[in-house]
């Protein structure tokens, strides 16, 4: 009888284990997202629409826990509010108001572990990680409220393309759901939070905050083959 259930406990055991590798599946896929941005330290802070596609992979050591990686090229940013001081033809200056847009084109590559909750036709999905951001380029852009400035407006803005930190990081979490379209097809919707950790940029002058970071919130499409 011990030798019977000996056999037996060692056939469950090499089952669940066979069981379990079978589970271990690569999926990869196209992502196209679109969200809001800000960067909430600035001054009178506004959001602007960002953008986002690439590719997105996934490995699934069992049915319900799996480890995800995605690199993204990002258009991201925030409106903000500020003034300048302006000298005009007549020898015055005026404190000229302008609103602002501060623009980052970015490489992201978030790396996070995913609980899924459900069966193969579909799944919620939980997910939180670090992503790495490569900041590839910076832009501003001013509207000042005196037309007279716009023509100038290239000479009034502060060159930041130098100054911004090239290379950071920020803590990415979200919800979604997959649903299963044919044996090796899945469609995937979910919603993030992103929030930078580091300070991307710091002013040398007074007519915004010395630094901000950035936020984003995203709505995402994914397709696994």
């Amino acid at each position: 009888m011990t030798t019977l259930f000996r056999h037996l406990a060692a056939s469950l055991l090499l089952f669940s284990c066979g069981s379990l590798f079978a589970q271990n599946k690569f999926t990869a896929g196209g992502r196209i997202g679109i969200g809001l941005s800000t960067l909430p330290e600035l001054n009178e802070s506004s959001n602007i629409a960002h953008f986002a596609f690439g590719g997105s992979f996934n490995y699934s050591f069992m049915p319900f826990i799996g480890i995800s990686a995605d690199a993204l090229l990002l258009t991201t940013g925030g409106g903000y509010k500020g003034s300048t001081m302006i000298e005009d033809p007549q020898g015055f200056t005026n404190d000229e108001p302008y609103e602002g847009e501060i623009r980052f084109t970015t490489l992201s590559i978030p790396l996070y572990p995913q609980l899924s909750l459900g069966n193969e036709d579909f799944r919620i999905l939980l997910n939180g990680g670090i992503a790495t951001n490569f900041n590839l380029f910076a832009s501003e852009s001013r509207n000042y409220e005196n037309d007279e400035n716009n023509e100038n407006v290239d000479d009034l803005i502060k060159d930041i393309l130098d100054d911004y930190r090239f290379v950071s990081f920020a803590t990415v979490y979200g919800v979604g759901a997959r649903f299963k379209l044919s044996e090796e097809e899945f469609l995937q919707v979910d919603v993030r939070a992103s929030m930078e950790l580091n300070d991307l940029y710091t002013t040398k002058n007074n007519e915004i905050p010395t630094t901000f970071k950035r936020n984003l919130y995203t709505l995402s499409v994914t397709y696994f083959f």
